[in-house]
């Protein structure tokens, strides 16, 4: 409710519809028509999805709850995982401009992922890197785990595109992601 505020004094806080105004460069009037429509509607949108989205979450939470009442085994990672998506692209997507919810909602989801795979996987990590032995090993594990996602994040920024085989490499681990969600989430695994 803080965010709501500043929409209802009059602030324009959707900026990234401001982006169709290069739909005027191919022709398309329907497309470059959307931020005036949006930005003269903006206080009516913000309530419905508000309004829609804030009782849909209440209601996942509350399925979930019953499903775990009636014997279901409930995966909590999944069941937080999206409802902090939810709120997270509700407060991203509704109330900053484009470039700000962009960063967001990925600096957020690699979070997430990184909590997630840490979650499960901290064990297998610290065995694969031969620390579970010692007392300090898990905390040097995440080190190790965490400095490579950053790591490959400083590299994927600063590398130059213009090597071809640096740039396909950058684009075969963006891709993998998607390869990886595979796993995990599959839907033959019953936990998930």
């Amino acid at each position: 409710l803080l965010y709501v505020g500043p929409i209802l004094a009059g602030a324009s806080l959707m900026d990234h519809v401001e982006d169709f105004d290069e739909f005027e460069e191919v022709g398309s009037l329907f497309f470059t028509s959307i931020p005036a429509f949006v930005d003269e509607r903006r206080i009516y949108l913000t309530w419905a999805v508000l309004v829609f989205a804030v009782p849909f979450l209440g209601y996942y939470l509350y399925s979930y709850y019953r499903l775990h009442r009636q014997g279901y085994n409930v995966s909590p990672q999944k069941v937080l995982l999206f409802a902090s998506t939810s709120v997270c692209s509700l407060l991203a997507w509704g109330f900053n401009s484009f470039g700000e919810a962009f960063f967001i909602m990925n600096f957020f989801h690699a979070l997430q992922y990184f909590a997630l795979v840490w979650t499960v996987e901290k064990g297998n990590i610290a065995t694969l890197l031969r620390l579970n032995r010692f007392r300090w090993g898990p905390q040097c594990a995440l080190l190790i785990y965490l400095g490579v996602g950053f790591g490959y994040g400083l590299y994927a920024e600063v590398s130059d595109t213009e090597n071809e085989i640096l740039f396909a490499a950058i684009l075969l681990v963006s891709i993998l992601h998607f390869w990886y969600d595979g796993f995990i989430w599959s839907v033959r695994r019953r936990q998930i």
